[in-house]
């Protein structure tokens, strides 16, 4: 391109050059024409560059303009064309250029548009992954509080188990006092009477009714331990 523009510009600078020369003197034709072919008296001394001026136009009286034009339109003709060409090269690298960045800008979309859909998937398999891990921590924290309500009533059952065996060696020590007053005083009426409270508690009827009857025997009035014997029977 560039060694075709060094070529070509030469002859249209030439060709331009000539073309205005050739205009400016086709307008001042008239006035050279009329301009005397020998000078008058007292200018014999005249100036080489008139001279050379007479000398032109003498020659150029003696051309045929006519049968130039032809040629002239033809070398224009040329010109023109290599103008033309030269143009529609031009036009060819900047359609070039065009569908090249055309062709960058689809990539470019192409890569961005593959880019945000990776980048979504990310972010969805991100959010698969924080919710497994949710779902995780909560199996985790129910199965936690199962072995929590589990451990609990592990724990319940043992304090009941020990609260019954405390309560039982309390009855036992009391059922023992009872017996260790009684043997001392026969007549204790209250240790009887506890005695006999006890058994009941336990489910040991015979020994309470027994106690009872002591109790009638000492005291026969006494209301509860009746309703008490009533139940019994």
């Amino acid at each position: 391109m560039k060694t075709l523009i060094l070529n070509i510009a030469p002859w249209v600078m030439a060709g331009l050059s000539i073309t205005s020369i050739t205009f400016i003197f086709l307008r001042k034709r008239s006035l050279l024409l009329k301009l005397p072919a020998r000078p008058p008296e007292g200018q014999e001394h005249v100036s080489i560059f008139k001279a050379l001026i007479q000398k032109i136009i003498i020659r150029m009286k003696g051309l045929r303009y006519f049968s130039y034009q032809p040629a002239m339109a033809a070398w224009f003709e040329k010109i023109l064309r290599k103008i033309r060409v030269l143009l529609l090269k031009i036009d060819n690298v900047f359609l070039r250029m065009i569908g090249a960045s055309r062709e960058k800008t689809q990539i470019w979309t192409v890569r961005s548009r593959a880019w945000m859909e990776q980048h979504r998937l990310k972010k969805i398999k991100k959010l698969e992954v924080l919710e497994k891990l949710d779902q995780a921590e909560i199996i985790e924290t129910i199965q936690k509080a199962k072995e929590e309500v589990k451990n609990g009533k592990k724990e319940k059952k043992e304090e009941e188990k020990k609260i019954e065996i405390s309560e039982g060696e309390l009855r036992q020590a009391e059922e023992a006092n009872c017996i260790d007053l009684i043997a001392r005083d026969p007549r204790n009426i209250e240790s009887y009477r506890r005695l006999g409270f006890l058994y009941c508690e336990l489910g040991n009827k015979e020994d309470a009714k027994n106690c009872f009857k002591q109790v009638l025997k000492l005291n026969p009035d006494d209301l509860e331990v009746i309703s008490k014997m009533k139940e019994l029977i």
